[in-house]
């Protein structure tokens, strides 16, 4: 959050957070509800999740896969599915439209997240992106389909870099992604040997994160100047996640 205020010039007042418990389906869903009264079309605004996602290999009854946002739940779900359709976790589709539903003229998405134990490597082709359906926002992704975003018990690789970047003279956001991607890529080649709770079946390899910006709204997202729009808010999700001890 610190770095949202200090290097994007977010005011505190305009930052909507979701911890823990708080990021329920409901919560994630309130939280949309929220930004949807007190954006505008000059808004510009940031959601950024930290914690876990999976890919579901038969999606929601569709027969293709989709990805999912694991939410907080009070019990595990019994099955990935089953939390999608009883609204326990939120997949790609839903969370689009909901971003889609916002007003503002930019919209970024920050997601560090991985996919959960048992989904292997060759579920999708290596190298494929994480799609979440995105139409009209650019997503800043941490790892590719079947990649780990790796953590450790105090930060995420990715968002530890991404600030780190933020703080080390990037401009902009689209600098600080490309300083944030090849430190994560190079950090993760270390760490990635001794991580003890794997999110694939496959070889752990290094983690490489990926941007999709069809309108080239990142670079806008200035550092160290301010707002770049008359209102810009942020909206941030953590919950518990695997980690690296």
């Amino acid at each position: 959050m610190s770095a949202a205020v200090t290097r994007l010039g977010i005011p505190r007042k305009n930052i909507l957070t979701l911890f823990g418990s708080q990021a329920t389906y409901e919560g994630v869903a309130k939280a949309f509800d929220c930004l949807s009264r007190r954006l505008c079309p000059d808004s510009a605004l940031i959601i950024y999740f930290n914690g876990h996602g999976i890919l579901l290999p038969e999606g929601s009854g569709s027969g293709h896969p989709e990805y999912v946002f694991v939410l907080w739940s009070e019990e595990f779900p019994f099955a990935g599915l089953y939390a999608v359709l009883a609204h326990v976790w939120m997949n790609d589709l839903e969370f689009s439209k909901r971003v889609k539903k916002l007003p503002g003229k930019a919209k970024l998405v920050i997601a560090d997240t991985c996919h959960a134990v048992g989904v292997g490597q060759d579920l999708l082709p290596k190298g494929m992106k994480i799609d979440y359906g995105l139409e009209d926002a650019a997503l800043m992704a941490a790892a590719e389909a079947g990649q780990s975003a790796i953590s450790t018990q105090n930060h995420a690789l990715f968002t530890m870099a991404l600030v780190t970047a933020m703080d080390s003279g990037a401009r902009n956001l689209m600098e600080a992604f490309q300083m944030a991607k090849t430190a994560t890529m190079k950090e993760s080649r270390v760490m990635c040997p001794h991580l003890t709770q794997r999110t694939s079946k496959g070889k752990c390899t290094e983690q490489n994160p990926t941007l999709e910006d069809p309108d080239s709204i990142v670079p806008l997202f200035k550092i160290k100047s301010g707002r770049f729009f008359p209102r810009i808010c942020g909206f941030i999700c953590n919950q518990n996640r695997h980690v690296i001890r």
